[in-house]
């Protein structure tokens, strides 16, 4: 037997916290959205502290927007949220256990530019951060995974 979203709102009560995993050109806007969206309480943008994205962290707490390239309205957005305490960017996985629904926004490379296979160690590792954090019995977290970029070379 299958529910459908609504029925399964309805049980759970309201999505009030977000978890948004991949703080990229999926990511970021997709979450500056979802806090600005009424009822929503808080959306996390969960980012690894890594050497080669880990500055993002403070840019988004800032509400400025670590994107290159043109994305109308985003930085306003940004600040908007931000500056209502709706958004906030962190290496922090542990808070994925406060949302009411996750989805992840992580970059699939190729293994291999020329055979187009997919590399899924990204998402896996995203995966693994979402599940080591989530609580034993927690039913009212949703697990969402969001591929929009499509790599050079893809059909």
């Amino acid at each position: 037997m299958t529910e459908n979203l609504a029925t399964l709102i309805q049980k759970r009560g309201p999505i009030r916290r977000i978890g948004v995993f991949g703080m990229g050109y999926v990511g970021i806007p997709a979450a500056a959205l979802f806090a600005d969206v009424a009822g929503v309480e808080h959306v996390y943008g969960f980012q690894r502290d890594s050497a080669s994205s880990g500055y993002k962290i403070a840019m988004l707490n800032r509400g400025e927007s670590p994107l290159k390239g043109e994305e109308p309205g985003l930085p306003d957005l940004l600040g908007k949220v931000v500056g209502a305490g709706k958004f906030s960017c962190t290496s922090d996985f542990a808070k994925v256990a406060e949302c009411d629904a996750v989805t992840l926004a992580i970059q699939t490379p190729f293994l291999d530019k020329k055979d187009l296979l997919p590399d899924f160690t990204p998402l896996v590792e995203g995966l693994r951060n979402v599940g080591r954090h989530l609580a034993p019995g927690a039913t009212r977290t949703g697990i969402h995974h969001s591929e929009l970029t499509r790599p050079e070379g893809a059909r």
